[in-house]
């Protein structure tokens, strides 16, 4: 702030968090100044092997997510005051109104946009899906650009998601939600 450099917060939310609460949060943002902030649940390392509703640790549940976010909302609005930008209220604000989201997790087709490179040079679709070989594309040591974003991964993972899409085109809140993230 001193020398006048931009800034904004991405916070993780885990379980601390949440005990502290949203009000506690949000009046943290405002007596620091901050106006331009994010937050992304805590994710859990990916395990592709374990079954459906496996606990692990360091995981926010996505309906506890949304209490906490509706909960920011409510107290955004009751602030008023327009300079403090909160990425999720705004995306959702801009989806509602026909707008791109502007925030990958409500942007819709995701694929081939996000990446995560790896000091090895390994590429897989975005940082969330680290871990999980569904997702991992190839290596930058090895192969280009155009062959990675080409190649048999990518093919597959759009043909998968493709289907997913399209069965959830029924849903009301598609229009919103585009799908969310993979």
């Amino acid at each position: 702030r001193a020398y006048g450099v931009a800034f904004q917060v991405l916070m993780v939310v885990d379980e601390a968090v949440l005990e502290l609460g949203a009000d506690r949060v949000f009046d943290f943002l405002v007596d620091s100044g901050i106006t331009q902030c994010g937050f992304n649940a805590a994710t859990p390392t990916n395990q592709p092997e374990a079954e459906a509703g496996t606990r692990t640790d360091h995981y926010v549940a996505p309906a506890r997510m949304n209490a906490f976010l509706a909960q920011i909302y409510d107290r955004w609005v009751d602030h008023g005051d327009p300079s403090l930008h909160i990425r999720e209220i705004e995306a959702l604000r801009r989806r509602l109104s026909g707008q791109a989201a502007g925030f990958c997790k409500l942007a819709g087709e995701c694929l081939g946009r996000y990446y995560i490179v790896e000091p090895d040079g390994a590429v897989a679709h975005c940082d969330l899906f680290l871990g999980d070989p569904a997702y991992e594309l190839g290596n930058l040591m090895t192969g280009s650009w155009a062959q990675l974003r080409a190649g048999a991964p990518m093919t597959h993972l759009t043909r998968q998601r493709a289907a997913q899409l399209d069965a959830m085109q029924s849903c009301p809140e598609f229009g919103v939600c585009q799908g969310w993230c993979p």
